[in-house]
């Protein structure tokens, strides 16, 4: 890109021929005009498009989500890199293709969880598991609370006008930790998710259970959850 430093044109802007004229500034730039890019239409290339564009909303739905946002910051130097960090690690685990395979919604895997189940209900979710027990290897004296947090894909929607895929981002209330007991939490949806939620045939839910002290921060988190059956 060439700098004109002597303007005797006037402020020049656009197109003209093969040439562009750009202004940044107050100083005025000319270059090539780019050649004309046709996307491939090839299976490969198809799905890089559409895997970028699922993984650029997945990543900023699990990026508005505060308390996730907090287990990827001690993963990340630089803060303001969060979301590439969340983007990069999602464009290699998730898959627009296979939903079946869990989003990375947290930097480690976490703790097992042991026989999840799904409820889906009009404006709301209930997830149902076995006790956490001793071998997650949570410690009670530091870890009093436990809340889930994660996404929902919505695709197959009821009406043409709707768009053919949306995400949502959900996160539960504070439950105190009892590892003896099974859990058994409602996850309630605000007015513009469940509005979304209720017009879509499809719902792939991820869900990390987080673990909080006393002050709310973030401890340990589970592996992704998700329903198999959709």
């Amino acid at each position: 890109m060439a700098r004109i430093k002597n303007q005797i044109l006037g402020d020049v802007s656009g197109l003209i021929g093969p040439v562009v004229y750009k202004q940044i500034g107050k100083t005025q730039y000319i270059a090539k005009k780019p050649d004309s890019f046709i996307p491939g239409t090839d299976p490969a290339s198809i799905f890089r498009r559409d895997q970028c564009a699922f993984v650029g909303k997945l990543s900023s739905k699990i990026y508005s989500i505060d308390i996730i946002k907090k287990l990827w910051s001690p993963a990340v130097k630089n803060q303001s890199r969060i979301y590439q960090r969340i983007w990069t690690e999602n464009y290699h685990t998730a898959n627009c293709d296979k939903l079946d395979i869990p989003a990375k919604l947290a930097p480690s895997p976490g703790f097992l969880i042991s026989n999840p189940s799904f409820l889906f209900e009009e404006k709301s979710f209930h997830l149902k598991t076995d006790p956490l027990g001793t071998a997650s290897e949570i410690n009670l004296a530091k870890e009093k609370f436990i809340i889930p947090a994660g996404v929902i894909v919505l695709k197959d929607p009821k009406s043409p006008a709707l768009p053919p895929t949306e995400i949502i981002a959900f996160k539960g209330k504070n439950e105190i930790l009892d590892l003896n007991s099974e859990l058994n939490i409602t996850i309630g949806l605000s007015t513009p998710e469940y509005l979304k939620y209720m017009h879509f045939k499809f719902r792939k839910c991820y869900l990390i259970l987080i673990t909080l002290n006393e002050n709310d921060n973030p401890v340990h988190n589970s592996e992704c959850l998700l329903n198999r059956l959709t």
